[in-house]
């Protein structure tokens, strides 16, 4: 048991911590776990700044004009936007370290369907490709035919 205690260091000082503190330790005193709480108490508030100023980035951003731009474009133009959108914000240097994860795996999403509609609508291309040289009859000539 003796091995254990001498094992066991503080996490904020990197002292050893004294045997007579509890089993489940990892400050050496209070001053220590009072230094913690502030911490992490320091580190909250810094990321709900960071939160709020990059949530007020985005609804500035974000004007009435942009918003109905981006409602009247195709969903490829409105999801190349949204990437613009995340890249901006996770090459700010305001952007909280907490929040760079949710942003990269949103970006990863939002390139993968970009990246899924460019195929279907390159696969598409090629079959209307190889059609074009049979005779294949469209729906607009098919309109004309059945007299409409």
């Amino acid at each position: 048991m003796a091995e254990e205690t001498e094992k066991r260091t503080c996490k904020i000082c990197s002292l050893p911590i004294p045997p007579n503190r509890r089993k489940g330790a990892v400050y050496c005193c209070s001053e220590c776990s009072e230094k913690a709480k502030r911490d992490i108490l320091f580190n909250k508030k810094r990321h709900r700044k960071a939160m709020q100023k990059a949530e007020k980035r985005v609804t500035e951003e974000l004007s009435e004009q942009a918003f109905e731009r981006m409602t009247d474009d195709t969903q490829l133009d409105m999801l190349r936007f949204c990437r613009e959108v995340l890249k901006t914000a996770m090459s700010d240097a305001d952007t909280s370290p907490a929040c760079l994860a949710g942003l990269c795996k949103q970006l990863i999403e939002v390139n993968s369907e970009i990246t899924a509609i460019n195929e279907a609508e390159a696969k598409s291309e090629n079959v209307l490709e190889r059609l074009s040289g049979e005779n294949v009859v469209t729906p607009a000539e098919d309109e004309v035919f059945q007299g409409v």
